[in-house]
């Protein structure tokens, strides 16, 4: 039991993170997952109802659609950090965050969360490459 509590608290932090990405559908369905791991799970239900109202009326699809090219202040958002990090500073979130997503952390977990996993952590990647590139030059 308590092995599906901690996988509904991982789906539920995996759904705040998609939702600062603005990526909502698969948020609605990460804390989709985590409501059916811990019935009681409020915090999770009344998000995910929240979400499943803001998307009314708008096709899903909007939200999903990354911008092509990202900004500095998202890469900074995505390895969640404030502006001015030291290159030791992004380097210590960059490690942090590939701990928490790195998809072999997740495979025991299943298809759906590794798949998800390696979407977080492309993007973790490609933060963390482009803020580098921005303290060298």
């Amino acid at each position: 039991l308590e092995h599906k509590s901690d996988n509904a608290t991982y789906w539920y932090h995996v759904a705040l993170s998609l939702v600062a990405l603005g990526r909502i559908s698969e948020a609605v369905s990460a804390l989709k997952n985590a409501v059916r791991l811990r019935d009681n799970f409020s915090e999770a239900a009344k998000l995910m109802e929240e979400l499943a109202g803001s998307r009314e009326g708008k096709r899903a699809s909007s939200y999903e659609t990354p911008s092509p090219s990202k900004d500095h202040q998202s890469y900074l958002e995505v390895l969640e950090l404030r502006h001015g990090a030291s290159a030791s500073e992004i380097k210590a979130a960059y490690r942090r965050l590939m701990q928490q997503y790195h998809p072999d952390r997740v495979a025991h977990l299943g298809k759906e969360l590794r798949e998800l996993a390696e979407r977080k952590a492309k993007e973790i990647n490609e933060a963390y490459d482009a803020l580098l590139r921005t303290q060298q030059s």
